[in-house]
């Protein structure tokens, strides 16, 4: 048995691509009108379709939350279903740095990794043993980025303040941490680490990257939970399809 698949019980994680809603009409506010709108969902098809032949992954989908008064979440979902390592490997490659850098944005710090478990599906059985169920931890790499191009007063104005977060889940692998990737390997040497991965017969059948970008919300805390309620929030764990 593939050692590396010893720990996988079946369960893959996916985001459901969400449906796109109406734009909000701006209207001055009342006390009719004064509740918060509800999010504003915008599907990125051509985002989505520049990415997957450099990726290659198998599906994914991009898109964009507008939360109303400057915020919103960009969101990233790509999916690998029996691909090669090389491909896995390279899902751990792409950090925040290049892609934001890339499109003019700076870096400003590298925070701590934060931690979010997925409960167990419905009527999963216990892990072996029965102490705990089934559940999925993902290491999400926090990484605060400032955005030069939005004109406002203020050099550090909300507008200008990225949150991003990125987890990469692998099938078979617990905690893997995208800075760090899989066993404590820095993946800065792809050749070396596929020499490796062929070595260990490395050959996870499924792998997937979540991520997303909080703008407008500078404070770490409430961007994280802004994120958990309206993207982690809809994370699913289930069985792929045959």
């Amino acid at each position: 048995m593939n050692p590396d698949m010893a720990g996988f019980d079946g369960q893959v994680i996916e985001l459901p691509p969400p449906t796109s809603t109406p734009g909000r009409e701006k209207e001055p506010p009342t006390r009719e009108t004064s509740a918060p709108s509800p999010p504003v969902i915008t599907a990125l098809p051509e985002i989505y379709q520049h990415s997957a032949p450099m990726l290659r992954c198998s599906h994914g989908h991009v898109h964009h939350i507008d939360l109303g008064d400057g915020a919103g979440i960009h969101v990233a979902f790509f999916a690998w279903d029996g691909a090669d390592t090389g491909s896995v490997l390279e899902a751990f490659r792409h950090m925040p740095e290049a892609c934001m850098g890339a499109i003019g944005l700076q870096l400003v710090s590298r925070e701590p990794p934060v931690i979010h478990t997925l409960p167990a599906p419905d009527g999963h059985p216990p892990r072996q043993g029965g102490r705990n169920p089934a559940s999925t931890t993902l290491v999400f790499d926090h990484t605060v980025f400032h955005d030069p191009r939005a004109t406002t007063a203020h050099p550090f104005a909300p507008a200008q303040v990225i949150h991003a977060f990125r987890a990469v889940w692998v099938a078979g692998v617990e905690n893997a941490d995208p800075r760090v990737g899989i066993r404590g390997r820095q993946f800065t040497h792809l050749r070396s680490i596929r020499l490796d991965a062929a070595r260990s017969r490395f050959r996870p059948p499924h792998a997937r990257v979540i991520q997303g970008a909080v703008r407008g919300i500078p404070d770490p805390s409430l961007a994280w939970q802004t994120f958990e309620q309206h993207v982690l929030g809809q994370v699913r764990q289930s069985r792929p399809a045959p």
